[in-house]
């Protein structure tokens, strides 16, 4: 696997902002903002936006199936630092970026209860673990915005997110434009 050196290109394509949405109890005696980040009803968001652990593996010779159910997110597999937003196949115009498989872990506090996340875009293929558990996945490409469920708590816990996202090129994705 080439894991490639940190990448720090400014998001535009493979993966926009990452927002992850906490829907917590109404606070007695204190009314809600009623927009952003303080919705009525209690909801609250929290940007996820900023520095993440991040790994690339790219090349000719990758064999990973992005697709397996076996893929286990380990620690190695983000050994350098991006922020994001981000794009790990930003190049000048008339020019293919790198395909392959980008991936990307940091934590995040959970207030009590459910939480929901939301990707305003993902392109190809998208996978997404909390806690090491597979939450769901995203097969729309074409940078389409989606959310994913994660599993409520009891109390406030700090929980890692780990987002493996595939942009190789295959049957079920669109063909590369010539610019």
């Amino acid at each position: 696997f080439n894991l490639g050196s940190s990448n720090r290109f400014a998001l535009s394509n493979m993966w926009r902002c990452l927002s992850l949405l906490l829907w917590l109890p109404a606070s007695a005696g204190k009314p809600s903002l009623g927009f952003w980040p303080e919705y009525e009803g209690g909801r609250k968001v929290t940007s996820l936006d900023g520095e993440w652990e991040y790994g690339l593996m790219a090349g000719a010779d990758l064999v990973l199936d992005s697709m397996s159910p076996d893929f286990n997110p380990s620690k190695g597999l983000t050994p350098n630092k991006t922020t994001v937003p981000m794009s790990m196949d930003a190049v000048n115009p008339g020019y293919p970026g790198p395909r392959g498989v980008a991936l990307y872990r940091r934590t995040f506090v959970q207030r009590k209860g459910p939480a929901r996340i939301q990707f305003n875009a993902c392109s190809f293929y998208c996978r997404v673990w909390v806690d090491g558990k597979e939450i769901g996945d995203h097969r729309a490409g074409g940078y389409v915005g989606f959310h994913l469920n994660v599993p409520s708590v009891e109390s406030d816990t700090r929980r890692e997110l780990f987002v493996l996202a595939d942009n190789r090129f295959n049957h079920t994705t669109a063909p590369m434009h010539t610019g």
